[in-house]
């Protein structure tokens, strides 16, 4: 099952997110405070597993349409690899620690990663 939780997870969408780096890339010349690739590092570790719960929760409600679909019938949820309880508490853990890890991060960052996510 853990296989199938990672999956779930869809990784290979991560890749969007890498946008995060663009300000930090671009400003290379200046002086950036320390522990500033950490946080973007963080960011971009945030706004992948945000993008995952939200993958997983629509995973979830499509669940039924997507069983008929002939490639999406083979997703976790769908195929019944991860029964559906499991995959909603996973995604809803996911959820509540990036938030936390957000806000934590930076209050601006923790609404800009809640309004993503909605």
């Amino acid at each position: 099952m853990v296989i199938a939780l990672l999956t779930l997870l869809r990784p290979k969408q991560w890749t969007k997110n890498l946008l995060v780096f663009a300000g930090y890339l671009f400003t290379t010349d200046q002086h950036h405070p320390a522990g500033t690739l950490v946080r973007v590092l963080s960011a971009f570790g945030l706004f992948c597993l945000i993008s995952s719960a939200g993958y997983i929760y629509n995973d979830a409600v499509d669940v039924e349409r997507d069983r008929k679909h002939p490639r999406k019938c083979k997703r976790p949820i769908a195929s019944g690899a991860v029964p559906l309880p499991v995959a909603v508490v996973f995604a809803t853990v996911i959820l509540c620690g990036c938030v936390w890890a957000a806000f934590r991060l930076d209050l601006s960052f923790g609404i800009l990663l809640c309004t993503y996510f909605f």
